[in-house]
């Protein structure tokens, strides 16, 4: 037999499978996606049968304490009933805690005088009081919760400066006349992140720190300091203090304890506060995503509660975790610089914030010795603000979605890909609008249901993205210059162990870690982590695109 002329090109080795393996992972969550919908066909109808009589029963408590407790101020909506399952008088799993640091010496009655005049008294632009929720807390009758308010309250238990007792766990070496270092300050904060409040207490306080002493940035120091113009205040001295607002969950999410902070005691006008990041999408794009609502989100939430349940070491059960912090955070970055590393490898600048966090993680194991037991893709929740955050008050108005946190990736330009598909793929995803649905529907029942399963057991770790001002601001009253702002979210109930957060301000850039001491005993071990991070921000910026990465 001849040979032809023309001989066709063989294969390539292994493209036959790598197609055949594709094709069965089609077939397969097609046939997944189907089950679960009919699944859901039979459990929703079923399930609403029998949440039904919750539903009636919340409504007459309502109307009950309408009648017979009418001092009280309402009922605590299910989505700050969420974030709010914790006792603030026996354990604190969700404060938030802010950090500002300022320029000059505090003058405590100037503090109170701003606190109460543009917060307690602050007003919106229908004259109506704003911030209502900070003179209550929250309690539980006939099994639901209530706001309740504070009796005899004072402003000066809330807003004042901090213990002496407080400094215990710095005394060691140092005397605090000297000023309190960063690392220092660290300690404190730790210690204090989940101290409980007393019975009948509003759970939120602002503490003032003197004498504080930031640390110069060692690695980022000549990229992260944005220059500004110089600024003088009456009585401004050279010297720093710290204004820290640690505020229960309950009272209001991020983006409104963030917009208190900006509207009332710094810049004071709300066109100037970052609008919440939400998603832009076309009316195509919405009618598309609510019908795959309908279709896809049984198969997403059989993912996001069952499949894909974290499984990496760092992710212990809830009752292995000690539920006390220890805090840290790395040098400020360049926001610039992070945007432009985000540009050169075609990449959304939530990805380089990512992957700067899981090459610090990876890198930090490694030394640990911890390579080996690294081989799982961690998991973290993160809460984004929902459209229509309300912007003149405090209030729980967000989404979640699960992130991929690729620590046991040994590659830096795969973590780079894997975090940014992550991004993208929660972007495309109807679970954001499900789960912001989903809260009311599962909350909206007595605290022993929520107890349950109000609790995240599916992540390590909580994270979340927040944009600042990206510009410098003044605050109480215009004197004082505002050097930072640093944020560090709560670990919330159940069992994720680690928060991290990425806050920008004025051209600059932290990434804040809280851990659980069941996780890290030493802070000093924390304070490596955070070090790691703040290197793996520089290997990003020095390392080369692949071909690939250039185009797209």
């Amino acid at each position: 037999m001849e040979e032809s002329g023309t001989d066709s090109p063989a294969p390539k080795k292994g493209t036959w499978g790598l197609n055949m393996k594709k094709f069965v992972g089609v077939i397969s969550k097609s046939i997944l996606i189907v089950l679960c919908f009919m699944a859901y066909l039979v459990i929703i109808p079923i399930f609403l049968l029998l949440m039904t009589p919750m539903y009636l029963y919340r409504f007459f408590v309502k109307i009950a304490q309408k009648i017979f407790k009418p001092e009280w101020t309402g009922m605590v909506s299910p989505r700050d009933a969420l974030v709010g399952l914790d006792n603030t008088s026996s354990r604190c799993e969700c404060m938030i805690t802010l950090l500002l640091t300022m320029k000059g010496d505090p003058d405590m009655k100037k503090v109170l005088e701003v606190f109460q005049n543009e917060v307690i008294n602050g007003r919106n632009s229908k004259g109506e009081l704003c911030y209502q929720k900070l003179l209550n807390y929250y309690d539980t009758w006939l099994g639901l919760y209530f706001w309740k308010k504070e009796e005899n309250f004072l402003l000066e238990n809330h807003v004042h400066e901090l213990d002496p007792s407080e400094y215990d766990c710095i005394r060691e070496n140092n005397n605090t006349e000297t000023g309190v270092s960063e690392e220092q300050l660290m300690k404190i904060l730790g210690a204090r992140s989940t101290k409980c409040f007393p019975h009948g207490v509003a759970p939120w306080e602002a503490l003032v720190i003197r004498n504080y002493k930031k640390a110069p940035g060692q690695l980022h120091h000549y990229k992260a300091n944005v220059p500004i113009a110089p600024v003088e205040r009456m009585g401004e001295k050279d010297c720093e203090f710290a204004l820290v607002l640690r505020i229960h969950h309950a009272m209001g999410d991020g983006y409104s304890i963030m917009k208190l902070v900006m509207s009332n005691l710094c810049i004071g006008a709300l066109d100037r506060v970052p609008k919440a990041p939400t998603r832009r999408i076309s009316p195509l794009t919405l009618v598309l995503n609510y019908l795959a609502i309908f279709f896809l989100t049984p198969y997403y939430h059989f993912l996001q509660f069952i499949l894909h349940i974290d499984k990496a070491m760092w992710h212990l059960p809830s009752k292995k975790l000690t539920k006390q912090w220890q805090f840290s955070m790395t040098e400020r970055l360049s926001f610039d610089s992070i945007k432009e590393t985000s540009k050169k490898h075609g990449v959304c600048v939530t990805a380089t914030l990512v992957a700067g966090l899981s090459g610090g993680l990876h890198n930090f194991l490694r030394e640990k010795g911890h390579h080996k037991k690294n081989n799982k893709i961690m998991r973290a929740l993160s809460p984004m603000p929902w459209k229509g955050h309300p912007m003149e008050t405090l209030v729980n108005h967000w989404t979640v979605g699960i992130f991929d946190i690729p620590a046991h990736e040994s590659c830096p330009r795969k973590r780079l890909a894997i975090a940014n598909e992550s991004a993208n793929r929660l972007k495309r995803s109807p679970i954001m609008v499900t789960n912001f649905m989903t809260v009311p529907v599962l909350l909206s029942v007595p605290k022993c249901m929520t107890d349950l399963y109000g609790k995240n057991w599916m992540t390590t770790m909580i994270i979340s993205n927040f944009p600042g001002p990206d510009f410098a601001c003044n605050a109480l009253y215009d004197s004082h210059y505002i050097d930072d702002v640093i944020s560090w979210v709560p670990h919330m109930r159940g069992s994720a162990g680690m928060g991290v957060m990425f806050q920008s301000y004025n051209g600059g850039v932290r990434v804040t870690i809280s851990v659980d001491k069941a996780i890290i005993k030493d802070q000093t071990e924390v304070s490596e982590l955070s070090n790691h991070i703040s290197q793996e921000f520089l290997q990003l910026r020095s390392l080369q695109p692949t071909g690939a990465e250039t185009n797209v």
